[in-house]
This record gives structure tokens, sequence and C-alpha cells, in this order.
């Protein structure tokens, strides 16, 4: 019997389930490699927005100095001769950017001009605070010396630290150091035997451009930490694609039971003090936005 073959017609309708099949398969593949892609971003976004949370509790939760006198009534002097003119903010302060302060570097200033400006609209978060404490061990003209050893081996010439008394905090500069006995840019009279001490730390929590563009060609705000604890400082990207960083307070005066909370948006710099009882943090990721509120413990 003579062979036929494949007829063209049998040769047409397999060539077209294949082209379905590959389509298919493609389109399969497609959407696969889509939804991968949005839960990847959806997991990064989320992993960015749990980070930014804990960095803010970290902050919220460490502030203020050792001393047993508290700071509520306290004045703030600063006496390092380098103008750190907002270590009378006490603690913990918020305010809206720009911040003018001579010390800061231009990125965070009014007349910024570069790539890398803070983010215009948004507000700032600055924690003020010792990282090691210590005490006066004696006090013999200019020379103080200071006992406590995690604060001892810490200290180098140039750091700032405070210290404080009944009435008034006071930062102070070092200007001398050797085996535990240090001196002062100023102010010797400051210290007492037994006084606390502590080496100070300034930290500023802002939203700025890191100076990339994203795939649009938009520059990508960050946020970032601001860091001084001797003359110089310098600023951290902590999360990138970080926006619209808006803070709004509740004073404990203003809450009612059973009442929603009257959150204060700030249109200027606020110290805080006992008499708030909580702070709400919100940002932006992805075009989503992110809200957490952090109760405030100042003494």
């Amino acid at each position: 019997m003579k062979n036929k073959g494949i007829s063209l017609i049998e040769l047409l309708v397999s060539t077209v389930i294949a082209i379905l099949v590959i389509d298919a398969t493609i389109m399969t593949y497609t959407n696969i490699k889509r939804s991968y892609s949005d839960i990847n971003d959806e997991v990064d976004k989320n992993v960015k927005a749990i980070t930014v949370q804990q960095l803010f509790d970290l902050a919220v939760n460490n502030i203020g100095y050792a001393c047993y006198r508290g700071s509520i009534g306290q004045t703030f002097n600063d006496v390092t001769g380098d103008n750190i003119s907002i270590f009378n903010k006490g603690p913990i302060s918020v305010g809206t950017m720009p911040i003018t302060a001579a010390f800061l570097p231009s990125t965070m200033e009014v007349n910024c001009n570069v790539s890398t400006c803070y983010e215009s609209g948004s507000d700032y978060l600055m924690i003020q605070r010792d990282r090691n404490i210590g005490s006066v061990g004696s006090v013999n003209n200019d020379d103080i010396t200071i006992v406590g050893g995690t604060l001892i081996n810490s200290l180098q010439v140039g750091d700032y630290m405070a210290t404080c008394n009944s009435s008034e905090y006071s930062l102070l500069k070092i200007s001398s150091a050797s085996n535990g006995v240090y001196q002062f840019v100023d102010s010797p009279d400051l210290f007492s035997d037994n006084q606390y001490v502590g080496d100070y730390e300034l930290s500023i929590y802002f939203t700025r451009a890191n100076g990339l563009n994203d795939a649009d060609g938009n520059p990508i705000i960050s946020l970032y930490a601001y860091v001084q604890s001797k003359s110089a400082g310098a600023s951290y990207e902590l999360v990138a694609g970080v926006s619209n960083l808006q803070i709004k307070t509740v004073t404990k005066a203003s809450i009612s039971l059973g009442q929603a909370i009257n959150w204060q948006a700030i249109s200027s710099d606020i110290k805080l003090d006992n008499t708030f009882e909580a702070i709400q943090i919100s940002y932006d990721i992805a075009g989503e936005t992110f809200t957490r509120m952090f109760p405030l413990e100042v003494y």
C-alpha cells in the first residue's frame, strides 16, 4: 500500500496547535514572572517598612541622659565653643525641614542647592542622648578625672560630653585626654566629685535625595540619620526609597477615655517634654503610606 504521508491540512492543524501551546507556555511564564516580581516588590516594601519602624522604635526608646535629676525644668547650655545651638531642644524634639543651625551640613539647611537636598515639606525627629556614662572621680584645677570603664575607654580629644547639676545641663568638649584625666575647652568649674558625665550623641532623622534617580528619572528619596558626637558629624543613608516623613503629636491633656486621639500636625520646632503622650510617624514607600504611634517617656 502506498504511504500518502501527512496532508497539508494535518500539517496546518498541528502547527496551529503547537503555536497555541507555545503561546500558552509563554503567557504562563510571563504571568508567573510578573507575579514573582509583584511578590518580590511587596516583600521588599514591607521589609523596608519594618526596618524603618524598628529604627524609630530604637531611637525613641533611647533618648536623654542618665543624670538622676532628669531633664524636666532644666536649662541646657552649650559650652563647646562649636555653637551647638540645638542642645537646648532637650532629649527629643520634632520640627519641619529645613533646620537652621550653623554646624549642620548644607543638605539640611534652607539654602541647599545640591542634588542631595532635604525633602521639601517633610519633618524631622531629633534625639539627644548619652551612649556611655561615668562620674567625676576628682577635680584638680583644670584636670578632671573621670571613672567608669565603658566611658573612659571611648573618650577622645574633640568628643562632646554632657553633665548636669541641680538646675542645668552643660555640653562640653574635650581638649586634652590622658589616662582618664581630661581637660575641657571651657568651664571646669561645672564639675564636682561623683558628678554624672556621659558621652553625648545627636541624631537627626530626616528624608533627602540620595543623589540617584529611579527608572523614570526621578530623584530617589531616602531616610537618613545625621549623627554627631564631636565637632564634625556625618549623614548616613538608612533605608532607600523612604519619603514624605510626617510627624504628629498628642498631649496627655488632650486624651479622653473613649474618644479618638486628636493628632496634631507640626508646623514649627517643638521640644517634647512630659506633657506629651506620644508621636505618630508616617512615611511613604513605593506609593504606600505606613503609620505607627510611638509612646513617649520624657523625664
